[in-house]
């Protein structure tokens, strides 16, 4: 085999390195002759030389210092040994116990050999095995000697002697004796071992280095080479390849063999010699002659700077493959060295050259052909080859994300390998529903609806009832809509187009007129009525295709017209938007009622993808509608006039550097007058907010009917209709006549008052930043200026931003963002919602609970969350019907059902002591400082901010962090919907008793843990603790338990901190919906009044008996250390 890890028979040149000289003289002398056999002391000189001598043979090379070893002292007929007491073997000998003794013993100089040694030394010499192929040829070419003729002894025989010298390994002429597991070639410590006993073959054998020169002259040359092995290798074979690449320069799939070096695990991360044939190595390289000629003419043409990054890389890459120390020089006659050199800068040349031959698209994916650099090359074409598999809709999405290669590369491949992988999850969902189906992506959006509903659940339509097909409907409907967002998101460019072929903005009036009596008349279950409404319906819904089409413009128009135009502008797109939120909804409902009464499959088919159609209608149109709003309320302000300001300001600017004015004096009045014009567009983007805020507080407060009326007639305000057309208004209110438009219009309302307070506000903040950016951007350069050409460019890059070519580009991107976003949220709402349908029947199916889940579909929700808490539900159910209410109410009430907290004594009077401080200063409950709901959500987002930092603060103690105590932020403040039902519900309209919006935790593994974490809280920030409530010492009813406390920020607001424990935490979410049960079925004030019905009180009890019982179990698992037996399967 002609490629091994190390070649046999090597007797390579001598170099600078070898142990040998350029003169030849061998450093080996003769010895003299010996006629007793001696043990050599430990210390002595030959001892020293062949530690030094092995030191040299495995350190790792370093090509900037001088590798010749030391002269080989002269030798005797000694036998020598390594010694268990000396240096590396020193944790060996501490282990065994022997170290002093035998040190002692052995300082007293050369120690005669027992006649039974040397009677074993006769029998066995000449008898060992030879060294291995590529063993021998390693220490042949670091040593400079010919080992063919060392003998290795591992047997029995060597043992017991190795045991008698209280040696690892000793050699007496070519034969080395090992102790047992000492002999181990291919590991560090085992080449030492063997390097040092090798040297005493050289000092012991006098004709050694003339047997090296006679066959250097009949054997060939080799070339040595090296690799550090990188620890993520598993394999020989990528071993090898690194081998070939390093010295060949590419993989070359040759065949080699392992030797002393074949074990994996002990190569990772270590140096790994390996010798090449010279005449190989020249033959290979001369064949690619002509490449790497053109590689140099290459370089040589790049521009200084860029030959000096590309050598930069290369030297790298050589330091990191070779394993030589950074910065370390190559020295003449480290052939191996220089060539592994080479060929990283080749490599690096290539990968060059192979970037530069990419499509553009996939350049400028990528940050641009300028933006590359030598030492991105291997990761850009890697992201290549990614972004090859990408289809033209593909590379659509990405050239409009905001994530680009040159911000942060490995987040920007970790991108497209996510985008292939939902790609892959796509295709495979598809393909797990049609069994049938191709592997490839859908044709067409059609295709993907189609392919949706490929399965009706196995169910026959025409067999079932009309309350069966009804619900079928409402559930393939999500999953269509699904269907259809996944094709959106794959494919942009497609979906634009076919939303654009739908549109119409004509006669949507028409449409409606006797709407109202028609539809009363389908009501009756006329099924084709309900068909052909819906389509009537569906007919202003069709608006939005040309909204989606070209909802960008709407951007652009922001920035170029003037203030009236953009208001009247984006009321009227607003307007529409609004209409195909509440028609699109509307169509939605009558679709899947039509698709209740269908008589055949195709029929319910086809209503169901019309119902999903218009529902996507509605997500994308929200979408849309969030940036309508946002800028109607930019351009309500000062915003539009500041920007208009700050362009004249640039004209004034200019004209004043050309014509040379003192310079310094025009820099210091403009960047004066720029900086108050950024004052006032961040107070114009504050008053926007406040607008839509008071907005969302307005329209909230409003009646339905207070609503729809704002609707038909308008205002001069909000609801101003001035600027839409008589054929585009919609009848409202006759609309409203029916349960189905009355829903929709309830759902927009719904819609309305969430995106003022969220996406509106983050739309209103993102237009301010992008501006603000762009005029920070241009008085750094204005600062940094000093030349009037300087100047002039600072500006040139403002006005470029303000390009309409710029804006445009801008607002294409951004409505395509805003597209994808919607799709992605979109998409876990239907996948929640399709959830939800699959727990409603289970849920809806147990009569004493049902009244109280259809009053509250937030407590399905839950279950659809957590399904796994459905069976405990179904026992609490069962329970009730076997028992009856009496009964169960008789089997719990009066029971203690919560388990102590085992807390220890200390514990406990921590706890007490604190929560009667924290009284003692703060009488009454916590109270915020405002009742404005608004106001409290703005404080919030400050002081969670705050909060992070406090435990932070308590997570930096000693003794908390190794309790291993973990910060746990709450992602989001608490959700809008739930403070306002809170402040209804619990807080009689009084939103200041609120004191949980922000919030965090801290959980620990223990109790100790916990109560570490509260000495600390008591001694940092007692002051600022103004409620403690432990209920790991008083539990609640359901047998949760934590720490929970109220703490003021420095903005007045009041946050939530909680310490948690962690087996608590994990069945938590499992005690949720079971719980949200019991609030509904027995509220809390309604219990306390004694107001509950026997059946009411039953259903508490056995929810609070299992609730106690999943949380017992937590406690038990966290003061034992043992799992807690699973409460259901």
């Amino acid at each position: 085999m002609e490629h091994q890890a190390k070649q046999t028979k090597s007797t390579a040149k001598a170099r600078k390195g070898d142990f040998f000289g350029d003169s030849g003289t061998p450093f080996f002398v003769p010895p003299g002759i010996q006629t007793k056999l001696i043990v050599n002391p430990p210390d002595d000189a030959y001892e020293r030389e062949a530690d030094a001598v092995a030191d040299k043979v495995t350190a790792t090379p370093d090509a900037g210092k001088d590798q010749s070893p030391a002269f080989f002292t002269p030798g005797s007929n000694a036998l020598q040994r390594k010694c268990a007491h000396c240096e590396q073997e020193e944790l060996l000998q501490k282990e065994e116990g022997e170290g002093m003794e035998v040190s002692r013993k052995e300082k007293t100089g050369e120690v005669p050999a027992g006649d039974d040694v040397a009677t074993a030394l006769q029998q066995t010499k000449g008898s060992g095995e030879p060294l291995p192929d590529n063993t021998r040829a390693h220490m042949e070419n670091a040593i400079g000697a010919d080992f063919s003729d060392v003998k290795i002894h591992t047997g029995t025989t060597a043992v017991q002697l190795s045991e008698q010298l209280n040696a690892h390994a000793f050699t007496v002429g070519n034969d080395v004796y090992f102790n047992q597991g000492a002999y181990s070639p291919g590991s560090t410590q085992g080449d030492k071992l063997l390097a040092h006993e090798l040297t005493h073959v050289v000092q012991q054998n006098g004709s050694i280095q003339k047997k090296i020169q006679r066959q250097k002259k009949q054997g060939p040359e080799y070339v040595e080479f090296q690799v550090k092995v990188p620890e993520n290798f598993t394999s020989l074979e990528q071993m090898y390849r690194l081998f070939e690449r390093v010295a060949y320069g590419r993989e070359m799939n040759m065949s080699w063999s392992c030797g002393s070096y074949c074990d994996m695990t002990k190569n990772r991360g270590q140096i790994i010699p390996f010798l090449v044939p010279k005449t190989k190595l020249d033959r290979v390289r001369g064949e690619q002659a002509d490449k790497e000629k053109q590689l140099k003419e290459d370089f040589k043409a790049l521009p200084g700077d860029s030959q000096e990054k590309v050598n930069a890389e290369a030297n790298k890459r050589y330091y990191e493959v070779s394993g030589n120390k950074e910065n370390s020089k190559i020295k003449p006659g480290e052939k191996g060295n220089a060539v592994t050199w080479e060929n990283m800068r080749n490599e690096i040349l290539e990968e060059k050259r192979k970037l530069e031959s990419l499509p553009k698209e996939l350049k400028d994916l990528m940050g641009g052909e300028g933006t590359f650099k030598p030492g991105d090359y291997q990761q850009l074409l890697r992201i290549a080859e990614k972004l090859k598999q990408f289809s033209p809709e593909d590379l659509a999405v990405y050239k409009l994300l905001v994530l680009r290669a040159t911000d942060d590369l490995q987040l920007f491949e970790k991108s497209v390998d996510m985008f292939l992988a939902r790609k892959a999850e796509l295709v495979a969902a598809m393909k797990k529903q049609q069994a049938n189906a191709k592997q490839d992506e859908p044709a067409s959006m059609q295709d993907a609806m189609d392919k949706a509903l490929t399965n009706l659940d196995g169910k026959d339509v025409r067999t079932m009832s009309e309350a069966d097909r009804y619900d079928l409907a409402a559930k393939k409907t999500w999953e269509v809509s699904k269907a259809q967002m996944e094709y959106m998101k794959d494919h942009p460019g497609e979906t634009a187009v076919d939303f654009a072929k739908a549109a119409t903005l004509q006669n949507t009036g028409d449409t409606f007129k006797g709407m109202g009596k028609d539809m009363q008349e389908a009501a009756s279950g006329d099924a084709n009525a309900w068909a052909r409404w819906a389509g009537g319906v569906g007919a202003g819904a069709k608006l939005s295709g040309w909204l989606l089409a070209v909802g960008g413009v709407l951007y652009v128009l922001s920035w170029l017209t003037g203030v009236g135009e953009l208001a009247t502008i984006a009321a009227f797109m607003g307007y529409m938007l609004a209409s195909t939120v509440v028609l699109s909804t509307v169509e939605t409902q009558l679709r899947i009622k039509a698709a209740s009464q269908a008589t055949t499959e195709e029929e319910f088919k086809e209503q169901v993808k019309k119902a999903a159609a218009s529902l996507t209608n509605v997500i994308m149109a929200v979408g849309l509608l969030v940036l309508a709003l946002a800028i109607r309320f930019v351009a309500k302000t000062f915003f539009p006039e500041t920007v208009t300001k700050i362009n004249g300001a640039l004209t004034k600017f200019r004209r004043r550097v050309q014509a040379g004015v003192n310079l310094k004096k025009v820099k210091a009045e403009f960047q004066t007058e720029i900086k108050g014009h950024r004052e006032n567009l961040v107070k114009a983007g504050e008053a926007a907010k406040d607008n839509a805020l008071k907005t969302a507080s307005d329209i909230e407060k409003m009646d339905m009917d207070t609503f729809i009326d704002k609707l038909e007639s308008g205002d001069n305000g909000f609801f101003d209709q001035s600027s839409v057309k008589d054929g585009q208004k919609i009848p409202w209110k006759e609309l409203s006549k029916t349960p189905e438009g009355r829903k929709g219009i309830e759902s927009y309302k719904v819609k309305l008052t969430e995106q003022l307070r969220s996406g509106v506000l983050k739309e209103i903040n993102a237009m301010v930043k992008e501006q603000l950016n762009a005029i920070d951007a241009m008085l750094k350069e204005i600062e940094q200026a000093t030349a009037a050409k300087e100047l002039l460019k600072a500006a040139d890059g403002y006005e470029k931003f303000m390009s309409a070519e710029e804006v445009a580009a801008r607002g294409a991107a951004r409505e395509q963002k805003m597209r994808e976003e919607k799709a992605a949220e979109a998409m876990k709402e239907i996948e929640l919602m399709i959830k939800i349908e699959k727990v409603r029947p289970q849920l809806y199916k147990f009569d004493p609970i049902r009244r109280y889940l259809e009053a509250n579909p937030q407590v399905i929700k839950s279950f659809a969350e957590h399904p796994e808490a459905i069976p405990i539900i179904e026992e609490v159910m069962k329970e009730l019907k076997d028992l009856g209410a009496d009964k169960v109410v008789e089997k719990y009430k009066g029971r203690e059902l919560r388990e102590a907290t085992p807390l220890t004594d200390e514990q406990r009077k921590l706890s007490g002591d604190f929560e009667k401080a924290v009284k003692s200063m703060n009488q009454g409950k916590p109270r915020q400082q405002t009742g404005d709901l608004d106001q409290l959500y703005a404080d919030a987002e400050v002081a969670s901010t705050e909060l992070g930092n406090v435990i932070d603060d308590v997570l930096s103690d000693p003794g908390v962090s190794k309790a291993g105590g973990r910060k746990a932020m709450r992602p989001e403040l608490k959700g809008r919907e739930r403070a306002e039902q809170k402040v209804r519900d619990e807080y009689a309209g009084d939103a200041s008793w609120l004191v949980d919006i922000a919030g965090g935790k801290i959980v620990f593994p223990s109790l100790e843990g916990i109560y570490q974490a509260l000495q600390v809280i008591k001694n940092k920030f007692g002051a600022r603790i103004i409620k403690v409530k432990d209920r790991f010492v008083d539990p609640q009813q359901s047998g949760y338990r934590d720490v929970l406390m109220s703490i003021k920020m420095s903005n007045g607001h009041i946050a939530e901190l909680r310490l948690h424990l962690e087996q608590i935490d994990k069945v938590a979410s499992l005690e949720h919906p079971i719980y949200e049960v019991k609030r509904v079925v027995a509220p809390d004030a309604a219990r306390a009044a004694g107001q509950l019905t026997a059946e009411q009180q039953a259903i508490a009890l056995s929810i609070e008996a299992r609730a106690n019982e999943i949380f017992g179990q937590a406690i038990k698992e966290a003061t034992t250390g043992k799992p807690a037996e699973n409460v259901k399967e």
